[in-house]
Order: C-alpha cells, then structure tokens, then sequence
C-alpha cells in the first residue's frame, strides 16, 4: 500500500499513516481502483528493492552509514519520496 500511494504521488502519506488506517478496506477501494495498473506498482517495489539494495551496501561505512554523504537522508527516511519522484517522470 505505501508503494501504491507513492506511485500515485502521495509519498507523505506513506510515512504518516499506521498499518491500521492503511489497510482499511476503504483505503484498498480506494487505492486500488485500477488493477491495469500493476505494472507501475511492480516497478515501484523493484525501486524499493534497489534502494534498500544501495542503502545496505554502506552498512559497514562507519563515517557514511546510510550513504549520507552521496544521497542525504533520501534512503533512510525519503525512500517513498524519491520513488514518487521517479514514477512521476516515468
């Protein structure tokens, strides 16, 4: 669900809302109301799947944990941002 309203441009939402409010049946009538769709929201989670990919490469960086220093906090707390940014100029 939070890869979906990312995709849809939501990326706030993803991080605001709890588990129980975002899988109300409500929010999936809601969200999910295209199942054309599915191809974007695959490609969103093998985004997500890269970045947590590159976010654990430095791991072991003691004076970069969490590539700080080449993304800025974008990979420990803007994932669903950038995804939203890259699936708006896809």
């Amino acid at each position: 669900m939070r890869l979906i309203l990312a995709t849809d441009g939501k990326p706030s939402q993803t991080r605001r809302s709890g588990a129980k409010v975002l899988f109300k049946k409500s929010n999936f009538d809601q969200t999910l109301n295209d199942l054309n769709r599915f191809r974007e929201f695959v490609f969103a989670y093998k985004l997500f799947e890269e970045l947590i990919l590159n976010q654990s490469s430095f791991k072991d960086d003691k004076e970069n944990r969490d590539g700080i220093i080449n993304y800025g906090h974008s990979l420990r707390y803007g994932k669903y941002a950038v995804i939203s940014a890259i699936m708006k100029e896809y």
